[in-house]
């Protein structure tokens, strides 16, 4: 009965959502907010990704996973990643290779339902990004845009207020600011970095096709069943099933997914009448990942696996307009450029911007085991056969014609099903784990009785984890398909130097920093906050702009300027 109940749940929101969707706009908006406009290979990205309501400046609640992508002009991505976000947003960083050659780029973002709507709904950032490592490197700056625009921004109408007691500071001081907002005003977001470096306004970066007789033609409904479901838990892995021998689609089988790790998972999916297929994984950073049929003998039959493709395909061509970079711009890059050639020397020094405990609790499906031997407390045996017959309680390998199975006893007796692992990877084949050498093995962990996971009876768990934890250990079979994954992107915090510490105030370590300050998440105190950081010894024109997200959906920015002087 619970299970029918969240099938019915599922159904009528499903409902009501591809219903609303036909009559209205779409229900999401992505916000991308970025440390600067202008960046040189090598550099770092600093970023924040909201996902809104249309409309509003809540955190929808379709969408627990956002993509984020770097294209270049040409519409070729250069960087792809997978955001999980809390309560709406995602703070990090995205490095830019240094073989990029200067120009115009785009950061893009979008969810997995939004790609119902189209491209035109995606959010997208235009910068510019310069290689000074190239002998032509002037002549490419002369033909950037030098305005360069984020997203369409509400009028401020005073829901966003910066007070300040000067506009002039030495190097080395602390800035300190008053920030008053309105109860509506979420998200807030600070970037303080070098002018030249910074959003000019007056440009614009619009669909192509959006600007015919100067209306915009987006697409605000869909106009057809939806293809991309919403990812309210987590990335939805999708795909189809052939048996490799005749090309026959498996249909109405259990399919497993799992990733290579010292902490088993298991995602389990039955296919469709079309060998469809379709899992929920939450992953951070990179494994490999191994799908395969969960009771179909896989000794002699290889199976072939399509996944569908988890970025979007469908991009939009957008023209960018603006003025030239001047004389005076030209002199403040290049003073940029050497700031930053410093900053790699010493970056290691003065900051230290670390990843944030954002990720998940790693933990083995089957929770504790009820057997776990620890191979290095025991005396070193020859063969893994050997290492169950005398070290492993209620498990042991039988070889019957050169043929190994597992026998796993449990409180009543022998068991009649067992389910075998290794580095989390189910094995089917048990000649390969007796094949195994027992120098490798970390630990074995047994469950012996009759353990039910969802619907399938899996039987007796056997757990070989393995001490690299990377299945190397092993001769795998290469009929099962197994290829590298990439999961959610971590959190990353920005940090610059601590002036009023006397023994940092007074080293003779260069700080030459073009952003002297990113917070993403500038937290207050009801309706008003504050604002600190130091200047560095850098003097010169630095641009202070805060955004909010305002009760439309929209963004409210408010900016200026301060002097850096000796």
């Amino acid at each position: 009965m619970h299970r029918l109940s969240k099938l019915l749940l599922f159904l009528l929101t499903y409902s009501l959502l591809f219903y609303s969707k036909i009559a209205g706009q779409c229900p999401e908006k992505i916000s991308i907010s970025t440390d600067r406009d202008l960046y040189f290979t090598g550099e770092t990205i600093w970023y924040k990704v909201c996902c809104l309501g249309s409309g509003t400046s809540k955190p929808s609640l379709l969408s627990k996973v956002a993509y984020f992508e770097l294209y270049n002009i040409n519409n070729n991505p250069v960087v792809q990643l997978k955001l999980y976000l809390t309560e709406g947003q995602l703070n990090s960083k995205l490095l830019l290779p240094d073989t990029l050659s200067t120009g115009t780029y785009f950061l893009k973002g979008y969810t997995n339902w939004m790609k119902n709507y189209g491209s035109q709904v995606f959010a997208t950032k235009v910068i510019s990004v310069i290689n000074p490592f190239t002998s032509d490197v002037s002549a490419v700056i002369n033909n950037l845009s030098s305005d360069i625009q984020g997203e369409v921004a509400t009028e401020n109408k005073n829901w966003l207020q910066v007070s300040q007691t000067k506009n002039e500071y030495k190097t080395r001081s602390l800035v300190d600011l008053s920030i008053k907002k309105s109860e509506d005003v979420k998200f807030l977001t600070v970037s303080v970095a070098r002018l030249s470096l910074l959003n000019r306004r007056g440009n614009s970066a619009l669909p192509v096709a959006d600007k015919v007789n100067g209306i915009n033609n987006i697409r605000d409904g869909l106009k057809h069943s939806p293809d991309h479901l919403p990812e309210p838990e987590g990335i939805l892995i999708s795909g189809t099933i052939r048996n490799k021998n005749n090309n026959n689609l498996l249909i109405n089988e259990v399919i497993t997914l799992n990733l290579v790790s010292s902490f088993p998972t298991l995602n389990i999916s039955r296919t469709d009448n079309a060998g469809r297929f379709r899992f929920v994984v939450n992953q951070f950073g990179n494994k490999e990942m191994v799908i395969q049929p969960l009771n179909a003998d896989t000794s002699g039959t290889g199976y072939l696996i399509e996944l569908d493709p988890v970025f979007a395909s469908d991009v939009r061509n957008i023209s960018v307009n603006g003025s030239k970079f001047d004389d005076s711009d030209i002199d403040e890059l290049n003073k940029c450029i050497i700031n930053m050639q410093i900053e790699a020397l010493y970056n290691s020094v003065l900051k230290n911007n670390t990843q944030t405990g954002q990720t998940f609790r790693e933990y083995s499906f089957y929770s504790e085991p009820e057997i776990k031997v620890i191979l290095d407390k025991y005396i070193e045996l020859p063969t893994m056969n050997e290492v169950f017959k005398e070290i492993v309680p209620a498990v042991g390998i039988r070889d019957k014609k050169n043929v190994n199975s597992f026998k796993v006893f449990g409180t009543t007796g022998a068991l009649k099903n067992y389910f075998a692992m290794v580095d989390g990877i189910p094995i089917k084949d048990i000649n390969r784990i007796a094949a195994m050498n027992p120098e490798d093995i970390k630990q074995i962990e047994v469950i012996n009785l009759t353990y039910y996971f969802k619907d399938q009876e899996l039987g007796a768990i056997i757990s070989i984890q393995t001490k690299k934890g990377d299945l190397s250990a092993m001769n795998f079979d290469n009929r099962i398909f197994r290829q590298e994954y990439t999961g959610y992107e971590y959190s990353y915090s920005f940090s610059s130097p601590d002036y009023s510490i006397d023994s940092i105030f007074s080293s003779p370590v260069a700080d030459f920093r073009n952003v002297l300050y990113w917070n993403p998440d500038l937290k207050t105190d009801k309706e008003a906050g504050t604002l600190r950081f130091y200047t560095s010894d850098d003097t010169g024109t630095y641009l202070v702009s805060v955004e909010g997200i305002g009760p439309d959906g929209n963004k409210i920015r408010i900016e200026y300027p301060i002097k850096v002087v000796n």
